[in-house]
């Protein structure tokens, strides 16, 4: 019985100790789960294949689930498609090697939300040391990723600002003595980043010599806690160019208040640098160019009515500066009275904001003179828009406004004669039909040989006579009529408010009236004319009939011309005694013999003793100081008088009468053996007219007195053109004129 009872009380003794235990098991357990429901961190188990089979309750704040609606779930499912695979492989691989892995990856939430999760996981086995359970902690890191994001995207704006400003970082090291360089660093001094053949201070390897003392003082001195903050020039390793660098740098102190590192900038300010200097250059240029240009600065305080004006507008406007201040009253008297108004309504309408550009003329102070001046000016406001001053810029511009009135009148004027030229006159042809002012007629008038006159007496001399007929046809027309120059030769009249009658009494006038004559030609203008009745009409039809006018008369006054022209410079020939009358009836007569005695025929006889007579009408435009000088005549003289046998050529050419022996002028001194002038042709490439001629002229000049020699006697003359026959002259016809000559005088 005390057995049983005693069984019974060791019994009791068990029971209550076993329900205490179990009592304090699950108040363990309890406490252990209240721990983990306070763990903000996801606690999950799972089985080798990724099921959950346990998760604590902050999977409702990670996933927006319940543990109920996770368990048995595979954890692949709630993360983004892009992760699943390397997760997956993640979780095998630590299955099989059993060490701890931490993974990071991104999630679906029961909302939809996607965050970034970081997982550390740990592999559990069991008595026979399998892998039975892998146990996981996770953590929403989405503010953490955020974080790191904007970290990367500031320190990678921070090198692209530090590649496009060129500011490099550097740091040295106060207890190691060590150096370190930024990538920027490194390029601003020329070097590839880290390069191993560079020592650690790429500053010392680099600086300009002149620059290291101050450098190191300037070191030593931000040790003592003095700014550092200098201005230096490298030389560049990579090219050797030499670039301007700025460095500031500050002391870091430890948590004991000790330096330990010094931290600083590079910037490479080269482009800096050459702006500035070009800024102080421009700034230098400006105040030259303002007074080279005549600028000045002005500024009207309105609440004194005073201006303040630079030294350059005191200038322009020729007031003494006593003071850079004037009263604005001052400033109005100088202008003329006619612009007064006009500035004043100028200077009221620019005070309400409006624009102020006048230009004007004043009577300058200092020595009256009338000066052009251009102003322009803006209202200046303060903060809160309020206008206080009116700032302005004043420059002379007359003598650039006579400029361009000089420009404008070269613009519309010919060079040569001072008439309007031909652009002026089709916009004024313009301006007459858009204003229909009808009609209107127009007068074409060409100079009558003027090619010719340029090929003889030169283009300088066939100027003058265009001037001249310009100034005839201004002195003839109406202060109405417009006068141009058409072309070359061509002079173009615009008669407005002027029918088909009215032109024609003008025609007739300036046909009458216009001519120019002098001592050397007579020259003259073939004019022609039509009226534009109405805007019907067609202007260059119009254009064309007065053209066609005016070649009609041309060809009728042609002839006569060009006799009159020949006329005039044979008279002339004989004025300057180039071609004395004895002198012409001499070859006349010579050549006329010798032409008989080589059987000439009678046709070509004429146009022998044409030439005889005509052979030197080039030297019309030889001068006299040439022709008639008694010594030799120098290299530049003899070119010019060589110049005669083609301008008789030219003329000739442009004569129909003379048209026939044109080639024998050009040819007339040449030489049998090919040393004559101007081709050098020889023996039978000469013509023969020219032979002839050249014996008969060489003859005569021998036996008459020439400013540059004395007469010989016939049988010198003879026996010197003997000499020279198959040299200068055709051996023939040399024979056979000394054979005439000397039976003309037996």
């Amino acid at each position: 019985m005390n057995t049983d009872n005693e069984l019974l009380v060791k019994l009791k003794k068990m029971i209550v100790k076993l329900e205490t235990e179990n009592v304090a098991l699950k108040n363990e357990i309890k406490r252990h789960r209240l721990l983990l429901d306070s763990i903000t961190d996801v606690l999950s188990t799972h089985d080798t294949n990724g099921n959950f089979t346990f998760v604590s309750s902050s999977c409702l704040n990670l996933f927006g689930l319940s543990p109920d609606e996770m368990i048995g779930r595979c954890s692949y499912d709630f993360m983004l498609p892009e992760f699943r695979t390397p997760i997956k492989k993640s979780f095998h691989a630590l299955v099989k090697s059993s060490v701890c892995s931490t993974l990071t990856y991104q999630i679906i939430k029961k909302d939809k939300t996607v965050i970034w999760v970081e997982s550390t996981n740990y592999a559990l086995r069991d008595e026979e040391n399998q892998v039975c359970e892998v146990i996981s902690i996770s953590r929403d890191i989405t503010d953490r990723k955020k974080d790191e994001e904007s970290a990367q995207e500031t320190i990678r704006r921070l090198k692209a600002t530090q590649q496009l400003s060129h500011i490099g970082n550097w740091e040295f090291n106060l207890k190691t003595q060590q150096s370190e360089y930024s990538a920027e660093s490194y390029k601003i001094f020329g070097f590839e980043h880290v390069a191993t053949n560079v020592s650690s201070d790429i500053v010392s390897i680099c600086v300009l010599p002149e620059y290291k003392q101050m450098l190191n003082k300037a070191f030593r001195e931000l040790l003592h806690g003095k700014t550092y903050k200098e201005e230096f020039k490298i030389r560049r390793a990579n090219d050797n160019q030499i670039r301007t660098i700025f460095s500031k740098a500050e002391i870091f102190y430890d948590d004991f208040g000790q330096p330990f590192k010094a931290v600083g900038i590079f910037q490479d300010i080269s482009e800096q640098k050459q702006i500035e200097e070009a800024l102080l250059i421009s700034k230098r240029r400006l105040v030259e160019a303002q007074a080279l240009a005549h600028i000045g600065n002005w500024e009207l305080d309105m609440s004194a009515n005073q201006i303040w004006a630079s030294s350059e507008a005191f200038r322009i406007y020729g007031l003494d500066r006593i003071s850079p201040k004037i009263p604005l009253k001052t400033v109005q008297a100088i202008a003329l009275p006619q612009y007064r108004n006009q500035l004043d309504e100028a200077l009221v309408n620019a005070l309400k904001g409006m624009k102020y550009e006048e230009e004007y003329k004043i009577r300058r102070a200092s020595d009256g003179m009338e000066r052009i001046i251009y102003s322009k000016a803006e209202l200046m406001t303060d903060d809160k828009s309020n206008s206080y001053k009116l700032v302005g810029v004043v420059q002379d511009v007359t003598e650039r406004k006579k400029r361009e009135d000089e420009i404008k009148y070269i613009s519309y004027h010919d060079k040569l004669t001072g008439l309007y030229n031909r652009r002026f006159f089709e916009e004024e042809i313009q301006r007459l039909r858009s204003d229909d002012e009808y009609p209107f007629s127009i007068i074409i008038g060409d100079i009558n040989g003027l090619k010719l006159i340029n090929d003889v007496f030169g283009h300088t001399e066939g100027d003058r006579i265009i001037q001249t007929f310009a100034t005839k046809m201004k002195q003839t027309c109406r202060q109405t009529d417009i006068i141009a120059r058409w072309g070359g030769d061509e002079i173009i009249i615009l008669l407005p408010n002027t029918d088909e009658k009215k032109a024609e009494l003008i025609y007739k006038r300036i046909d009458k009236n216009i001519y120019h004559e002098d001592h050397s030609l007579r020259a003259s203008i073939s004019l022609g004319y039509a009226t534009m009745v109405n805007a019907d009409a067609n202007i260059n039809q119009v254009l064309k009939s007065a053209e066609d006018f005016m070649y009609r008369r041309k060809l009728l006054e042609g002839n006569s011309l060009i006799s009159s022209i020949l006329s005039s410079i044979i008279s002339t020939l004989k004025e300057r005694n180039i071609q004395t009358e004895e002198h012409s009836d001499r070859l006349k007569n010579l050549s006329r013999m010798l032409g008989s005695a080589l059987d000439v025929p009678e046709n070509r006889l004429d146009d022998l003793e044409l030439l005889a007579v005509l052979h030197d009408i080039g030297k019309i435009a030889i001068k006299d100081v040439v022709i008639n000088k008694p010594s030799s005549l120098s290299d530049e003289e003899w070119r010019e008088m060589k110049r005669h046998s083609e301008i008789g050529y030219h003329i000739a050419k442009s004569t129909p009468q003379l048209h026939q022996i044109s080639e024998f002028i050009l040819s007339h001194h040449e030489r049998w053996d090919g040393s004559g002038y101007p081709r050098g042709l020889k023996a039978d490439e000469i013509p023969y007219l020219s032979r002839i001629i050249a014996v008969i002229d060489a003859f005569d000049a021998m036996t008459n007195d020439r400013p540059y020699s004395k007469a010989m006697s016939v049988e010198q003359a003879l026996s010197e053109i003997e000499k020279c026959a198959g040299t200068q002259f055709d051996p023939q016809i040399a024979y056979i004129f000394c054979n005439t000559i000397r039976r003309f005088y037996e």
